[in-house]
């Protein structure tokens, strides 16, 4: 494992140089690095200098992790070198640089490539009984990093209550179940109608904007 952490970290830091260099990169680590000048070099390099980061992060910080394709790490990184080698650019234009481009508030800390990004957001839509779920993943490596929403609703959990009085009221049959009645008579139908009526607002709200 020594010598394969020695390849990755040599790999790594070469590339890292070559980047500031020849492009004046900027930023605390490969990743960053790359994002403040992934306009002047190919996608397809862009994609491969990703897999390398992400690589050397794993290593880095996740205990027992292992590079299962050694091949595919070599290549990928004989690659990068070469073409930022004996590459010429034109650093006439500065490219938008991460801190440009992204508001600081918007930014968070991938834990799984220690790269500060704007996550990409994926939307589960909600409806009556489960809430719109919000996921967001590193738009460098793709990794899950949170979610906001999700979980019942109030009108889920009305029912949920209307429900377990129903089932009290069955079991009991007595001066128990008269009292619950008489409780939650008027009280259940405020329960299960008020949630509906916002649920269908804030969906008419989505809906127009």
């Amino acid at each position: 494992m020594s010598g394969i952490y020695e390849k990755v970290i040599k790999n790594t830091k070469k590339i890292e140089s070559l980047l500031e260099e020849k492009l004046n990169a900027e930023g605390k680590g490969l990743y960053e690095k790359t994002v403040s000048i992934e306009s002047y070099i190919e996608q397809d390099i862009v994609k491969k200098i990703r897999r390398i980061a992400t690589i050397r992060n794993k290593l880095m910080h996740e205990d027992g992790f292992e590079l299962n394709d050694t091949v595919l790490f070599e290549a990928d990184c004989r690659d990068v070198i070469y073409y930022l080698s004996t590459t010429e650019f034109n650093l006439e234009t500065k490219p938008k640089t991460a801190e440009t481009t992204h508001q600081p508030r918007d930014r968070r800390v991938c834990k799984s490539c220690g790269a500060h990004v704007i996550p990409k957001m994926s939307i589960r839509k909600g409806g009556l009984i489960v809430k719109q779920l919000r996921k967001f993943y590193c738009n460098l490596c793709g990794e899950f990093m949170y979610s906001t929403g999700g979980g019942h609703t109030i009108f889920a959990k009305s029912l949920l209550v209307l429900l377990i009085i129903v089932i009290i009221d069955v079991l009991t049959g007595n001066a128990v179940s008269a009292v619950i009645r008489f409780i939650f008579g008027s009280v259940v139908p405020i329960f299960i109608l008020i949630p509906l009526g916002l649920w269908y607002w804030g969906r008419k709200k989505t809906t127009n904007e």
